[in-house]
């Protein structure tokens, strides 16, 4: 997949097979935020969960670290923000020297959902 305008909204949807929470993820190119939002409702276990970008065979890349709360947002650096508009999967996991995956989602322009 090619890269994608700098001015397209990315998201994606996860839904964490362990409790049938869906944390859905937001990606804004211009202000470099990639924005979380956990369903209302859910009870979450776990302290913290690790974001990673999985892109074809290459190993899994932690882009760091969010605590389970309703919402909030990571800033990103260049080198992650041209990573995620390159066409990736997103995915957590609760560890983040493991990447044991809780679930998984593509990272689609928002207009295609």
């Amino acid at each position: 997949m090619g890269s994608r305008p700098v001015t397209d909204v990315l998201q994606a949807n996860i839904q964490i097979a362990q409790n049938e929470a869906d944390l859905t993820f937001v990606f804004n190119p211009v202000t470099a935020l990639l924005h979380f939002e956990y369903d209302d409702g859910q009870e979450l276990e776990g302290s913290r969960f690790a974001v990673w970008v999985v892109k074809g065979d290459a190993a899994p890349v932690s882009f760091g670290v969010i605590p389970v709360q309703r919402h909030g947002a990571l800033r990103l650096n260049g080198a992650q923000s041209r990573s995620l508009r390159a066409g990736v999967m997103l995915a957590v996991s609760q560890a983040v020297e493991t990447p044991e995956f809780l679930g998984m989602a593509p990272l689609m322009k928002r207009s295609d959902f």
